[in-house]
């Protein structure tokens, strides 16, 4: 998600979207504004990144999103 979304920013949405569901939501977050990266960073529960973005950070980003969720399944089995 963006952080610049018009209306609503990118962190307000994903976190309507996390109080909505039972299970947590799974993103990444993209600004072009280097000063709001690293505020938004030190609270964000989800990656927040500086575009331009290069893909193999996109990727590794929902990677290491999709192994802490599966951590999170296997330790509550």
């Amino acid at each position: 998600s963006d952080l610049n979304l018009p209306g609503m920013d990118g962190m307000a949405f994903l976190t309507a979207v996390q109080e909505r569901r039972t299970t947590p939501v799974q993103a990444v977050l993209m600004t072009g504004e280097a000063l709001r990266r690293e505020t938004i960073a030190t609270t964000s529960p989800w990656p927040v990144l500086l575009k331009p973005v290069e893909m193999v950070d996109l990727l590794t980003a929902m990677s290491v999103a999709a192994r802490n969720k599966k951590d999170r399944q296997a330790a509550l089995e």
